[in-house]
Formats: C-alpha cells, structure tokens, sequence
C-alpha cells in the first residue's frame, strides 16, 4: 500500500463526522484506533528473531528492554507493535513516515505515557486479549484515559453470586454507594443473567481504571477514589459485512458522545462500548464530546511496519 493512499484513507476516515456533528467540534473529538492481532500469521512473522529486532530499533532503548522481558510470546508482540502503531498514527496524521523514529514518547511519574515533542497531540492506550488499541486526539492538550476490559476476567473468579466481586473480592475498589447501586441492579430482570452481570462489572472496572489512567496514577493510587453513578449500557457498534472493491487500512465504524461521569464540575466525560467481534468493553475519558471508533486493517499495519525498514517512501 503507497504512503500516499495510506495518507488519504487517514484523512478520509478522520474527517468523517456525522452530518448532524459539528465540524468545528472536531478538536474536541477522539479518534479511536484499535487492531485485532488474533491472527497467528501476524503474530509468528514478528516472532521472527530478524525482524523483532529490526521492528524493535524504532522504539526507545528502555521500552525494548521492557518488551524482551515479556514472558509471554504473544503478549510481548502485542507490546511491540502496539508500541510502533502509535507512532504510526502520528505519522499518518503528519503525513511523513520518515519521523517515526523522531516521535518522543516520554513516562510520568507513575508510567503514564506522553508525546514529549508533540504537546498538543494527547493519547492513552491499551491491549486485551490480542485487541491493542489507541486513544488519540491531534488537537487538545487534555489528558484522555482509555481501558479495555475483558468480562471473562471476573467470570475467571468462579464466584457463584457475582454480588462477591463488589462486596468481598473487590470491595477496597467501589463506594458505599456504587455499592448500593449495584445491589440495586442485580435485583432486576435484566441483570438476573449472568453474562449481563459480567458486563455491567467490568464496565465499572473499565471506567474506573481509564479515569486512574487519565489522571497518570494506573493503579498506583487505588481506584476507589473514582465513584462512577449512574452508567448505562455501552454502546454496540457492528462491522459492515459488505466488502469494498478497495482495500483501505481504516474502516470507520461509528461515533458516539461522551457523557459526564464523576464529579461534573470536573468537567470529565466517558464513552463506554463494546469491541465489534469480541466481549471487551472499552471506556474512554477525557474532557471530549464525542469519540469516533475505527478499526486498523492488521494485516495491513504489518505489512508497513515489515517493510517500513527496507524501503524508499514514495514522495507525497
């Protein structure tokens, strides 16, 4: 695929708001990217020792350390080309592929990440499950947090009453009156499911650790600090099955508002919805209207991460 083309699907998939959105509201919209890295194609050409460690070269020094003491063979592919995809994004958006290497991400106190030469640009990501996604805006300078979280984590607990998760297993991680308010669901109709009762937990679990994320401490501060009321179901977005003659590495799926949550004098807002094909539920946070969902060919982001190394970019 020519840079040029690459370019262009950018611009067309980014620009793509809703008729009844605002185009001067664009700067406070979140772009966000995610690419889906089951295919074991993908995952075994990078466990190649060659090419891991020329794809590696792009990242900082103290960030390949960290992604070769991954134990765990997928999950440390998963790290690296998550790693070079969010340079990729600032490189599409720049039109210029030849900065990869020049893009700085530099760690808070608590680990945070941040672009260091490129203080407007505000971004959050994270992986689950063979699903790496980004959270990016080009155009605020307000922290975002974005989390995904996998409902078949609590269901790993083998809690017969999930009502323990809130009230014992994890108990130091909600209010008195989340706690209140969760009783409250689980004795409706809706909620007397189970898989619905997973959800609506790790819901919870995602916002409240997107909001930690945010404000840069993770986990290091305890995320009952966060009292999240009130949340509705998240919002579902289906993948076309009709298939374009022209093969393009962004598909737009969708757009949807962000709402407040937390203190609203804050000024915080959350996107909770569901990952098209999977269970994972992604919550995004940021003081933003709207986030716009697309999803990343990963096939395609391979093939230019392969070759990102061996040729000559065509001229824009």
């Amino acid at each position: 695929m020519k840079s040029k083309q690459i370019f262009t699907d950018f611009e067309r998939v980014c620009s793509n708001i809703p008729a009844e959105t605002d185009s001067s509201q664009d700067s406070s919209t979140i772009l966000f990217f995610y690419l889906d890295l089951r295919n074991e194609g993908i995952v075994q050409h990078f466990l190649d020792q060659f090419t891991f460690e020329i794809c590696s070269r792009i990242l900082p020094l103290k960030q390949q350390v960290h992604i070769r003491n991954i134990r765990d063979e997928r999950l440390r592919i998963i790290k690296l080309i998550n790693g070079i995809f969010v340079r990729y994004l600032v490189a599409c958006f720049e039109k210029n592929f030849g900065s990869l290497s020049d893009i700085k991400i530099a760690h808070g106190k608590f680990g945070k990440p941040v672009f260091s030469n490129r203080p407007d640009y505000s971004f959050n990501s994270s992986d689950e499950e063979s699903i790496s996604s980004v959270a990016v805006c080009f155009h605020g300078v307000n922290p975002i947090g974005c989390d995904l979280s996998n409902p078949s984590d609590i269901g790993g607990f083998h809690l017969s009453d999930l009502r323990d998760f809130y009230k014992y297993e994890f108990r130091d991680i909600f209010t008195e009156m989340e706690t209140i308010e969760l009783d409250k669901m689980f004795k409706s109709k809706y909620y007397a499911d189970r898989n619905n009762q997973l959800q609506m937990l790790s819901q919870y679990w995602a916002i409240k650790e997107s909001l930690s994320k945010m404000d840069g401490y993770g986990l290091n501060y305890g995320l009952r600090k966060y009292e999240v009321l009130g949340i509705g179901h998240p919002t579902e977005f289906i993948r076309s099955n009709k298939k374009s003659m022209s093969k393009s590495l962004f598909e737009y799926l969708g757009n949807t508002e962000l709402k407040p949550v937390g203190e609203p004098k804050s000024g915080v807002r959350n996107a909770c919805f569901t990952i098209p094909e999977t269970r994972l539920i992604c919550s995004v946070v940021g003081r933003y209207s709207s986030v716009k969902i697309i999803k990343v060919d990963a096939e395609g982001i391979s093939d230019l991460i392969k070759s990102a190394f061996s040729i000559n970019i065509d001229a824009v």
